[in-house]
């Protein structure tokens, strides 16, 4: 959580360190200490959140809060920050679909179908977490999917051949494996993963396979709800219609992507105002046939809403959103992804 206040033209930032991954934010203050900040400009308050973080939502000296995580949290800094009428920026999760229609390139659109999920073990907001597949390629894209899954490394952060690695906690853990024991309940039909790993070196890490959930079914709450783990459900569209309607079957709205490499339907079905998938961020990508591998792909188009600007989970209106594409890489290889992701996080700010 972060809140800002400071004086007349400037913005002074407040951040609550995380509970659980306090140091990184630490180290990160140091850092830019180290790098010239001016005292009291960056600020970090460590601690629970009803000793660090609510302080920061009612106080009259700050102007805006800024809070990513749970709803029932968000919805209490809301009703705090009403009382001096600040500003609130709230990010509270995600269940974004990735659309693959026939034409798109196959290869890039099968890497970027794992890292969109498998990138920190799916603990990133906007994860691609449901593979929407177009029928024709379906079990065939689905089953290179499994493939590469089943082959994915984990590992700790000094493990260079690491693909991705553990979960933040036990709690977490096991409320992962709750999902998926739910979704198999429900009728889902597990394609790999699903387990912890059997390796020695791991049994100390709070470790989770990459999971693959096939056979949606209507309803299905692994499919609705956000996991915020390395979970893969699958579900296959016969038409554009179809696929708006599955991508919209959450109460979610914060991103999504449409893999196509026809342009026209890029442009036709899926920028704001045109009814189709609901979301903050929608990143339609042609893919050309000339050319394959990881750099076959490159970003088309705009943010996605509903027609009058969907309000998503967040709090706030999605209409004109500016999208931040997913690092479009062709494997899940973390040292790829961070120079993507840092790559796009430059070309944003600029």
């Amino acid at each position: 959580m972060e809140g800002r206040s400071g004086p007349r033209g400037g913005q002074h930032p407040r951040a609550e360190a995380e509970r659980l991954t306090p140091h990184t934010a630490i180290h990160l203050l140091r850092l830019l200490a180290e790098a010239g900040l001016p005292p009291d400009v960056g600020n970090l308050v460590p601690g629970a959140g009803p000793e660090a973080g609510a302080p920061l939502a009612d106080h009259p000296d700050v102007d805006l809060v800024s809070f990513t995580g749970g709803l029932e949290t968000g919805r209490r800094l809301m009703a705090a920050a009403a009382g001096t009428v600040k500003k609130v920026a709230l990010d509270l999760g995600g269940k974004n679909p990735d659309i693959v229609f026939a034409d798109a390139g196959f290869e890039a659109t099968v890497g970027m179908a794992l890292t969109a999920v498998f990138l920190h073990s799916g603990q990133v907001c906007p994860a691609g977490a449901r593979l929407q597949v177009e029928d024709s390629p379906h079990d065939r894209f689905v089953d290179e999917v499994v493939r590469r899954a089943r082959s994915i490394r984990l590992a700790g952060p000094f493990d260079a051949r690491a693909r991705t690695g553990p979960l933040i906690s036990a709690a977490h853990r096991a409320k992962v494996e709750a999902y998926v024991a739910k979704g198999l309940a429900e009728g889902a039909v597990l394609r790999c993963g699903g387990s912890r790993p059997d390796r020695p070196d791991l049994a100390d890490g709070y470790y989770c396979l990459p999971t693959v959930l096939d056979h949606y079914v209507s309803g299905m709450s692994v499919v609705r709800e956000e996991s915020f783990g390395p979970v893969l459900t699958v579900e296959r569209f016969r038409s554009e219609e179809e696929a708006a309607r599955l991508a919209n079957d959450t109460v979610y709205g914060l991103a999504g992507a449409v893999w196509t490499s026809d342009e026209a339907r890029a442009a036709r079905g899926w920028r704001p105002g045109c009814g189709s998938a609901r979301s903050g961020s929608t990143t339609t990508t042609p893919t050309s046939r000339k050319r394959s591998g990881a750099d076959s792909s490159s970003p088309a188009s705009a943010a996605n809403s509903g027609p009058r600007g969907r309000p998503n989970i967040a709090g706030r209106s999605t209409s004109g959103a500016t999208p931040v594409p997913r690092p479009r890489v062709g494997s899940t290889d973390p040292r790829l992804i961070h120079q993507a992701l840092i790559h796009q996080a430059l070309r944003h700010t600029h």
